[in-house]
């Protein structure tokens, strides 16, 4: 049977998610290893933390696939006494490799935008721009409602920019933070937005328009993508005859359950 490789997950993401789809300053791509280098094992996460770094010892994991990069400024020095640094400098030690995909992914068939969609059951599903999608909502409901919804849902703590008694029959939804995501969602009809935070004159300017946003975290919209790219990815595997298992981080980025 022959060996997975580097070049094999990447091609995989560069497929579903085009690197060169991303912002200007992000930093997608392969940034740690080589693309010649085997692999038997992939760990998915949000972040390159010291917990994740853990984890893929523990299951000696050869590539981790974050969303965020490490880094997005040139590296000009690395020092182990620097956060990035010592993240960069075991990974380097370890021999393990790091691709990362950004706003590539965010504007693809695997966004958290459209797992949080699914997750929430929203029906007749359009977008807006690169990023916004918006979708009915099963049933009408006031915002104080929505937000249990979407706390069961997703779990985390929400705050609703506006009044909770405002109802909702569209809600449109952006992973991350995109508040400013208020004015596609307008477009799409939608009576609300949900995304990860929220800037207090994006808050005030949708209010205006008789739209309420409500934050939901950062992490918490976007932790939704990891399971249907590892499904997607294995699936994937698993045609080529490729023996590689592939795994989803257990760890939520601030060491919450």
């Amino acid at each position: 049977m022959q060996q997975a490789t580097v070049r094999t997950i990447y091609e995989y993401i560069n497929s579903i998610a085009p690197f060169d789809t991303q912002e200007e300053g992000d930093n997608s791509g392969l940034l740690v290893g080589s693309m010649a280098q085997e692999v038997d094992s992939v760990l998915l996460a949000l972040d390159v933390t010291p917990q994740v770094l853990e984890e893929a010892q523990a299951l000696n994991a050869q590539l981790i696939v974050s969303h965020h990069p490490l880094m997005f400024a040139p590296v000009q020095s690395l020092l182990e006494d620097d956060y990035e640094g010592a993240l960069l400098s075991r990974l380097i030690r370890e021999g393990r490799a790091l691709i990362s995909a950004h706003t590539n992914a965010d504007q693809s068939e695997v966004s958290g935008t459209l797992a949080m969609a699914h997750l929430l059951g929203l029906q007749n599903l359009r977008q807006e721009g690169p990023y916004v999608w918006a979708g009915e909502l099963p049933q009408d409901m006031p915002v104080k409602n929505l937000c249990g919804l979407v706390a069961d849902t997703l779990g985390g703590t929400l705050v609703a920019h506006g009044p909770v008694d405002h109802r909702v029959h569209t809600l449109a939804v952006v992973g991350g933070s995109y508040s400013e995501g208020y004015r596609e969602a307008a477009l799409l009809g939608a009576q609300a937005l949900l995304t990860g935070e929220v800037r207090h004159h994006h808050a005030l300017q949708a209010r205006a328009q008789g739209m309420v946003l409500i934050s939901a975290g950062h992490a918490e919209t976007e932790l939704p993508m990891l399971h249907p790219l590892a499904r997607g990815l294995q699936a994937h595997l698993n045609q080529l005859q490729y023996k590689v298992a592939v795994y989803v981080s257990t760890l939520h980025p601030y060491g919450l359950k």
